[in-house]
């Protein structure tokens, strides 16, 4: 289904469901915005809560093209973590994470994401396949890999609870504690190791997100946990990933 939605003040179209769907045209063909670079007329997919195989994205894109639509985010890293590269290995705070130990634990919390139990996802070839398709087709690729919430898949990596945010006393599952030094280089490494591949792809574009704080914890997000500190904080780490 086509659902409306809003991220960093970019009116997006999410694509949640596999289900069959037909885009609205972009803009008609004979319009200015419609040959005009300076517009952008953006899909969102939500590829991290649910796997989309490459050749449904590839398809994707195709419609895109035929409908007048210039970029594509992708959204892999929203609460699951869909897209892994052939090194997933790094370290941060003195500890290394093998690849293989990346792998596992992204696979363990991917299957928690949706009721399909469905752990799958890309790879850096399907990725490089994915990007060279759009470039043919005019079409950019914006990453997302959403901190310092919807991370859950990257804290199932740490595999204890010392990097989660606590919220009004309890431990968020999904969220990035950003009053640790420790919690934020943490991210900040994984964070790194995407930036880089993409930007050697001559992607122009990084989404990380930063909407909600451990909204995992009752019905709302709760920046308002932060206070001064906190927020201060906040800003030092999403400061840290703009740069």
């Amino acid at each position: 289904g086509l659902v409306g939605a809003a991220v960093l003040g970019f009116p997006l179209l999410s694509l949640l469901s596999m289900a069959a769907f037909t885009l609205p045209t972009a803009a008609s063909s004979d319009s200015a915005a419609s040959n005009d670079d300076s517009f952008y007329r953006i899909v969102h997919l939500d590829c991290g809560r649910k796997y989309f195989s490459k050749d449904w994205i590839i398809a994707l894109l195709n419609e895109m093209k035929a409908d007048g639509y210039n970029q594509l985010q992708l959204a892999f890293g929203n609460d699951g973590l869909r897209f892994l590269l052939d090194d997933m290995s790094f370290t941060a705070n003195g500890t290394t994470y093998s690849h293989k130990t990346v792998v596992s634990k992204v696979e363990a919390g991917n299957k928690l994401q949706n009721s399909s139990g469905d752990a799958s996802w890309l790879t850096q070839s399907q990725m490089d396949e994915i990007i060279s398709t759009a470039n043919a087709l005019g079409i950019e690729i914006v990453p997302l890999l959403n901190l310092p919430g919807h991370a859950n898949a990257i804290l199932d990596i740490a595999d204890n609870s010392a990097y989660n945010a606590s919220v009004y006393g309890t431990v968020s599952e999904n969220t990035l504690n950003v009053t640790s030094d420790a919690a934020c280089d943490f991210g900040y490494e994984i964070f790194k190791k995407y930036v880089d591949y993409f930007s050697a792809k001559g992607c122009k574009y990084f989404n990380f997100g930063s909407d909600e704080y451990g909204n995992d914890v009752g019905e709302n997000p709760h920046f308002d946990v932060l206070n001064g500190t906190g927020y201060r904080k906040l800003s030092t780490f999403i400061n840290r990933l703009a740069a």
